[in-house]
């Protein structure tokens, strides 16, 4: 494993979700890092465009320690103050299997993973990372994980959503009651 920073671990909490997010998204993930922050939480994250960029921009503006899994590192990337990157791999030929092992370390090291907002797309399921981070990588092995119910009535946020809970995702309708079940975590 390529460590960069100093990674706070103990108590993180993965935000993933789709790289097309709605409007409405960056407002609940502004809540979620801030009052994750205020409660002790770290935030890790794949750090890809959409949700897990929004997640990174106010965990840098919150103070809140922030990790981000890179499918790779080259060794010389610099995180801002409070983050660090970490990847199973060295960058060389770039390849599809870094990217699902980026999923499963985001899984394995996160407390519990939650998701703002995911889109369906070609795949069979609530489309790729999101959905293996969170089910296969997660649910799947015991991880709990919470989907926000859908905040904009868009077809591919519902079915998204729709899929995540019928494959064992927790729903949740405000950033309080997600607290409220992180609590028991502790």
């Amino acid at each position: 494993m390529i460590i960069i920073g100093e990674p706070k671990l103990e108590d993180a909490i993965a935000i993933v979700g789709t790289r097309r997010p709605s409007g409405a998204v960056d407002g609940l993930v502004r809540e979620l890092v801030k009052a994750l922050g205020e409660g002790g939480y770290s935030v890790i994250t794949g750090g890809a465009i959409g949700v897990d960029s929004i997640a990174v921009k106010y965990a840098i503006a919150f103070n809140v320690p922030y990790t981000i899994v890179k499918p790779c590192l080259t060794g010389i990337e610099k995180p801002s103050p409070g983050g660090a990157y970490i990847s199973p791999y060295q960058c060389k030929n770039l390849s599809r299997r870094y990217f699902v092992e980026r999923d499963k370390v985001i899984a394995e090291l996160a407390k519990a993973i939650i998701v703002p907002e995911a889109r369906s797309g070609t795949a069979k399921k609530a489309c790729c990372g999101t959905w293996y981070t969170v089910v296969k990588y997660g649910v799947m092995r015991g991880k709990l994980a919470f989907i926000f119910k859908p905040l904009v009535n868009d077809l591919d946020v519902l079915e998204a959503f729709r899929i995540m809970v019928g494959d064992g995702v927790s729903p949740v309708s405000s950033v309080g009651e997600l607290l409220s079940e992180l609590k028991r975590l502790r």
